[in-house]
């Protein structure tokens, strides 16, 4: 008996793990039954304040960052039992190299833990991401300090 995990963006249903098993079956596994165990989402909010330089376009650094979130959950080889981590959440949105430094800092309100899964057989999915998108202060230009103009 081997069990078998298979992820995929829509979850098998009967026909098509039947086409599975005789697949297998086809390839030479004739002798092995197969376990089918469905993978379990575990789903994922992520809401972040986003600063960005005065030289940035909000909505470009938005949509680079959301193609860049929607890349990291992807589903892949090793996906299922992948813990994430805030900070990994964080350096993505912190879009070193994708923004050209256009970000300035991060605040990461969603989510308030580190997922981390417990069962091999569970995914984080992607469930909503809201990119509040801000220019920061902190780097502004506000004229010579030295000179009192009252």
């Amino acid at each position: 008996v081997i069990g078998v995990t298979l992820l995929s963006d829509i979850p098998l249903d009967n026909i098509e793990w039947a086409r599975f098993v005789d697949y297998m079956t086809s390839k030479g596994i004739y002798q092995c039954e197969f376990l089918r165990m469905d993978p379990t989402p575990v789903n994922l909010i992520i809401e972040a304040d986003i600063y960005c330089s005065q030289k940035a376009s909000l909505e470009t650094v938005r949509q680079i960052l959301l193609g860049e979130v929607s890349k990291m959950f992807e589903l892949r080889l090793g996906w299922l039992g992948y813990s994430i981590a805030r900070s990994d959440v964080t350096d993505v949105l912190e879009g070193i190299g994708e923004t050209g430094g256009l970000v300035d800092y991060v605040v990461l309100k969603k989510p308030t833990t580190d997922a981390f899964l417990t069962n091999k057989a569970q995914y984080i999915k992607l469930q909503s991401v809201t990119l509040n998108m801000f220019y920061s202060t902190r780097a502004n230009f506000s004229g010579r300090l030295d000179l009192d103009v009252t």
